[in-house]
């Protein structure tokens, strides 16, 4: 007998929707040739080292004397050397993956599992050797031994993220654990396992460097009868690790390219069970539900800062899910009409499709509909097959404070005293009022700096105004709703173009205020559009500079001196965020590109030395304005005696090794960028309402009531 809770599945012809392409199985033939010449060129290079070992200790020294011995010893530790290279990734440790999930029981989710078993009979796939949960917006399927699975049967496990589940109804859950399932049933998928080995192996002795590399170091900085030969090994290495990089690319490649097909596949088997709208509309969630993950994580740090902890929290990541819904100006469409209502566009920006391991999703779509099938939409939510799930919740959050409040790996952890979701709802609700503001600013304050601002010096005779409630109808109302309609939509043309120009729209032609243009126009037509972006931000600036005339002028002494603190304190607040977020921003692109790169040479590692030492310097100029800066009292916080510490509880990444490209302390730098951005982009908001309530107030007797 189905399960109430399980939504009824379309009629549809299953062996003609999921019938594969031809081209599926050329990529799979691809994968599996590129994985044996990898693993062939590989054992050649550790036979090759082997017997190079073998030859050169065997070597038999006709004339023996000191040199000879000597060059001898040297041939026999540089073969061993490049024999221990070749099997690096043996002795090479893999990060221990923290313990995040919970094994789900049948026992005590009858109604999940019911669901699940139902799934796979009508999916054609096998039951799950474990169901886990996670806090993640994911559903996957994994094997729990990678390695083992290369040799042996294995079943595979299917993950269930609750963010997932927080997010999507009972028919999109559905679709989405019926693409997992999809990939249960594809054969292919063992060839992960195979091409994830590969990876580790080269990733190893590509990246890896340990105490081999360290003795190669230093023996090249030894004397110079060891130095030469050592110089002459790195250079051996250097090839190898090269042509190992190339490896990796051509396998990658081939790989991204079967895993996109097999993701087309997985949702046919979706569209098979539920129609071709579910899938799509619960692509169409994830964004905006990771977006709500990352409030979710910022409300509860900041809750954490007044030692408020929740013991749920999935309970406030679809509080932050209807927040910002409800912020949203437009809504992507979910309509049920066969080919309308398409949910995404080609105009979005993607990963370049080459690289990617999934399609675009507006591919996702448009495979998803070509044979369009109407499914019916269940509205209920997925938490209905997790009855008495606080525990889980519980567990889950446990782990997750573990992680952006206690921290990894710094000793003992500490022992958090939780409190009722609703009591910490109540105060994020709070703070989130710091971050809404009157309509008449038509969301001027929301992404914006206030730049090159001119404040009356304290004591200056300001002029009076004639008409101030004119005035500020004029500056608000006229003013700065035109400038903001502009700018809205001169963001949207920049976005457009931007993404013809980078080449994610492959037309030849796209529409542009009402004209057909050609894409090579498109490059003219960006730089046009920017110079309209600047001349807009000049007249924005010119009316936050009206706002400040106006507001000291109509304020007495003692509104006008904390205005100008207020101001000050603001102006340097924002400046501490953009140079934190710069110095972030600039520090991930440099780790972004030497992993790109691979390989460094000595002119790049002193360019990316430099790069990250001037990211460092960036820091410690907040920290010094940090030091100076008195703040003013803000809204849910008591008075910051020492704002460094505030802004940066744990320590700063040691200066010491500054100089070195190395991960002891570029991770903790970036982490350190992060949780300092996040504060301060707290304080920013918490400063912009204080001085807006109090401009608000200097304006309350020439506002009309109604307003």
């Amino acid at each position: 007998m189905i399960s109430d809770l399980y939504p009824q599945s379309p009629t549809v012809d299953a062996k003609q929707l999921l019938r594969l392409p031809a081209s599926y199985k050329w990529r799979v033939f691809f994968v599996l040739l590129g994985v044996i010449l990898f693993w062939l060129f590989y054992f050649a290079l550790v036979a090759g080292t082997a017997y190079l070992t073998y030859l050169a200790a065997i070597y038999e020294i006709t004339h023996v004397n000191k040199w000879t011995i000597f060059l001898k010893l040297v041939a026999i530790a540089g073969a061993a050397m490049l024999f221990v290279f070749s099997l690096k990734f043996l002795f090479s440790k893999k990060a221990e993956e923290d313990d995040d999930r919970v094994e789900l029981k049948e026992q005590d989710y009858p109604e999940l599992f019911a669901f699940v078993r139902q799934l796979t009979r009508d999916t054609g796939a096998p039951f799950p050797k474990k169901i886990v949960a996670t806090s993640e917006i994911n559903a996957a399927v994994y094997y729990e031994h990678p390695m083992r699975s290369l040799f042996l049967p294995e079943r595979k496990n299917l993950l269930i993220g609750l963010g997932l589940v927080n997010s999507l109804n009972l028919t999109e859950f559905k679709a989405v654990l019926a693409h997992e399932f999809g990939h249960f049933a594809q054969r292919s998928m063992k060839l992960g396992s195979y091409v994830y080995v590969s990876f580790r192996v080269i990733d190893s002795m590509v990246n890896g460097r340990d105490y081999w590399d360290n003795l190669l170091d230093g023996a090249t900085q030894s004397d110079i009868r060891i130095a030469a030969p050592a110089l002459a090994l790195k250079a051996v290495v250097f090839l190898l690790r090269q042509t190992l990089w190339l490896c990796y690319k051509g396998l990658y490649l081939l790989h991204m390219s079967l895993s996109r097909q097999m993701e087309f596949n997985a949702d046919l088997v979706a569209v098979s069970v539920t129609g071709s709208n579910a899938i799509v509309n619960g692509l169409a969630k994830l964004d905006g539900a990771g977006e709500a993950m990352g409030l979710t994580f910022q409300n509860l740090g900041s809750a954490a800062d007044h030692q408020l902890y929740s013991s749920d929290f999935f309970f406030h990541h679809q509080k932050a899910i209807a927040y910002l819904e409800k912020k949203k100006v437009a809504t992507a469409s979910t309509s049920d009409s066969e080919k309308e209502g398409m949910v995404f566009s080609k105009d979005e920006l993607e990963v370049p499709v080459m690289y990617a391991s999934h399609p675009p999703n507006y591919q996702r779509e448009q495979n998803a509909k070509q044979t369009f099938v109407k499914g019916v939409e269940d509205q209920r939510s997925p938490w209905e097959l997790f009855k008495a799930a606080g525990e889980l919740k519980m567990q889950l959050t446990r782990k997750l404070y573990r992680h952006f409040v206690e921290g990894k790996g710094a000793g003992k952890p500490v022992q958090l005293k939780f409190s009722a979701p609703e009591q910490v709802q109540q105060f994020i609700e709070s703070e989130l009022q710091d971050t809404e503001f009157h309509p008449r600013y038509h969301n001027t304050y929301e992404n914006r700096f206030l730049i090159d601002l001119k404040l009356p010096e304290e004591g200056a005779t300001l002029e009076k105004l004639q008409q101030p409630a004119e005035q500020l109808k004029e500056l608000y109302e006229v003013s700065l709703a035109k400038a903001m309609t502009q700018r809205q939509k001169l963001e949207e043309e920049l976005n457009q173009v931007a993404s013809v120009v980078h080449g994610v729209v492959k037309n030849k032609h796209f529409q542009f205020r009402g004209e057909e243009k050609s894409k090579k126009e498109a490059r003219t037509i960006l730089k046009s559009v920017e110079k309209e972006w600047e001349t807009n931000t000049k007249e924005l600036t010119r009316i936050d500079q009206q706002v400040v005339d106006w507001h000291f002028a109509l304020a007495s002494t003692v509104q006008r001196k904390e205005l100008h603190h207020r101001y000050e304190a603001h102006l340097t607040l924002q400046n501490m965020l953009a140079t934190t977020q710069q110095a972030m921003e600039n520090a991930q692109k440099g780790v972004q590109e030497i992993i790109a790169n691979g390989q460094l040479d000595e002119n790049q590692v002193v360019v990316y030395q430099n790069l990250f030492t001037e990211q460092a310097q960036r820091m410690d100029l907040v920290f010094e304005e940090a030091k100076a800066l008195q703040l003013p009292t803000l809204p849910n916080l008591q008075a910051i005696e020492d704002l460094k510490k505030f802004l940066c509880p744990k320590n700063q990444a040691p200066s010491a090794t500054r100089n070195k490209i190395v991960d002891t302390w570029i991770n903790p730098f970036l982490s350190q960028c992060d949780e300092m951005s996040g504060r301060l982009r707290r304080l920013h908001f918490k400063s912009l309402s204080a001085l807006l309530e109090l401009q608000e107030h200097i304006a309350a007797p020439y506002i009309p009531a109604e307003q």
